[in-house]
C-alpha cells in the first residue's frame, strides 16, 4: 500500500496546493467548455433546422408557386 507523503516545507506544500488546483481548475474548466459546447452547437442546429423550415414555406407559397410557373400573374411585381 502507498503512504501519503505529507510536504516537509512550506515550499512543497505550496507546490502541492498548486498542482492540485492546477489539475482541479483545469478538470472543471474542461468540463464546463465542454459543456457549453454541447449547448450551444445543439441551438446553432435548432436554428438552422428552424430557417431550413421556413425557407422550405417560403417555396410553398402561392406568390412563388405563380413566380415558378411562369404563369401572367395579377401583379408583375411578383412574377
Amino acid at each position: 500500500m502507498k503512504t501519503i507523503e505529507l510536504p516537509e516545507t512550506p515550499r512543497q506544500l505550496r507546490r502541492m496546493l498548486a498542482r492540485r488546483l492546477g489539475i482541479g481548475a483545469l478538470l472543471v474548466g474542461s468540463l464546463a467548455g465542454g459543456l457549453a459546447y454541447w449547448v450551444e452547437s445543439y441551438r446553432v442546429e435548432q436554428r438552422t433546422l428552424d430557417r431550413a423550415i421556413a425557407g422550405g414555406r417560403h417555396f410553398e407559397s402561392p406568390a412563388m408557386q405563380v413566380a415558378i410557373s411562369g404563369e401572367k400573374a395579377e401583379h408583375p411585381a411578383i412574377s
